[in-house]
């Protein structure tokens, strides 16, 4: 995976160790900053892959008037808010080089940053207002079995991509009782818990189910190294929000057509062709530039379990050089990961036991008596 020059890295020894600097970074006004990290690499990604400038700015825009309208809301009146609105706008007239995306990113994160301040808890954790009242901003979490793995939905992987369309009408043909041909999200997330290739990713608001999954063995090498990637993004949609339903809607255009579409759109060009497959709102080209965290329905009981959430990974492609002269593939996700830990390959059975003292295993993550039997046998391997 490719890790940006200033996303930080930690590499820990236990449990304890992952929780201390899971609230070092989290509960201050760090989260701030790991925001602009992530959205600043993110945003220079969307440059080099060749998007065009405008759809960058009405993204950014996009995210300032959710983050000036929730501050609206709030009664956040503060004249650093106010400054910070002034120098946005401003920002947002530019074209869209590093310099700017550098300083709209600290702009955005002024909002994160002032919102924070006005959530702090006391240190003895009598305060709940900062776990009752919504933030700016989300923290969520993904662990990796392998430390090279990419943040991929598995839709595309392999040629799945290729078939997404055909995989989508052939459970829903096998199963009509159990999908809505209405809802296409829905029927995603349903697909997903049936491990059928979506153009959904996993992730968990609770680090500790993260680490979990970082530390199972794998099938080619069982003490791999692992890894837990950090995301701090934009609050999450609830799954029946613009963003999500158009992103959602791509899984029923076929191959061809889903190339031309991506093509079109990255380059500005008009979309009028594809009037029939989304609605007039859901067109607009912004919907489509960015990774969506959802707010879902507990659709299956693993979802709960496991604090989980889906991101909606758009398909844009972006071929770099490395230093031998190769290209290699980079993908979306990757470059909102804003921090990393890495899991030394040869102490994950010793944080599967820490984990296993503070309920954090197979049996408690997974619904089902195979997955509850499994749990029990290892007790006793």
């Amino acid at each position: 995976m490719i890790v940006a020059a200033d996303v930080e890295e930690f590499k820990i020894e236990s449990v304890s160790d992952f929780i201390k600097s899971i609230n070092d970074e989290m509960c201050n006004r760090k989260t701030s900053a790991l925001f602009g990290v992530g959205l600043k690499n993110y945003l220079l990604y969307l440059l080099s892959a060749g998007v065009d400038g405008k759809l960058i700015i009405d993204y950014c825009r996009m995210i300032g008037e959710k983050f000036i309208s929730f501050a609206d809301q709030r009664s956040m009146k503060d004249y650093d808010l106010e400054l910070a609105r002034k120098k946005l706008n401003s920002a947002l007239t530019n074209g869209i080089d590093e310099s700017c995306i550098d300083e709209i990113c600290k702009i955005l994160s002024r909002f994160v940053s002032f919102d924070s301040s006005m959530n702090e808890i006391n240190e003895d954790f009598s305060d709940l207002r900062f776990f009752k009242i919504p933030k700016l901003v989300e923290v969520s979490f993904r662990g990796h079995a392998d430390y090279t793995w990419h943040a991929q939905p598995s839709i595309f992987r392999g040629r799945f991509y290729e078939y997404e369309r055909e995989m989508y009408y052939e459970m829903i043909e096998r199963e009509p009782g159990v999908f809505d041909e209405k809802e296409v999200y829905k029927n995603l997330a349903l697909m997903q818990h049936y491990s059928c290739p979506t153009r959904l990713l996993d992730v968990t608001f609770n680090p500790l189910v993260a680490l979990y999954f970082a530390c199972q063995p794998t099938k080619k090498d069982p003490e791999v190294d692992g890894r837990v990637l950090v995301f701090v993004s934009p609050r999450c949609e609830f799954w029946d929000d613009l963003p999500v339903q158009a992103q959602s809607k791509v899984a029923l255009l076929n191959y061809g057509r889903k190339k031309q579409f991506w093509k079109a759109l990255l380059s500005g060009a008009p979309l009028e062709s594809y009037k029939k497959d989304f609605t007039e709102a859901e067109l607009k080209p912004v919907n489509f530039l960015f990774p969506v965290w959802v707010r879902t329905k507990k659709y299956a009981p693993r979802i709960e379990r496991q604090s989980g959430a889906f991101v909606v990974v758009p398909e844009i492609e972006c071929q770099q050089g490395n230093p031998t002269g190769q290209e290699q593939r980079e993908y979306p996700l990757d470059h909102w990961c804003c921090k990393s830990y890495k899991i030394p390959g040869g102490i994950k059975d010793l944080i599967l036991r820490e984990l296993n003292a503070l309920n954090i295993n197979e049996s408690s993550l997974f619904d089902g008596l195979d997955h509850v039997g499994l749990h029990v046998k290892t007790m006793y391997e």
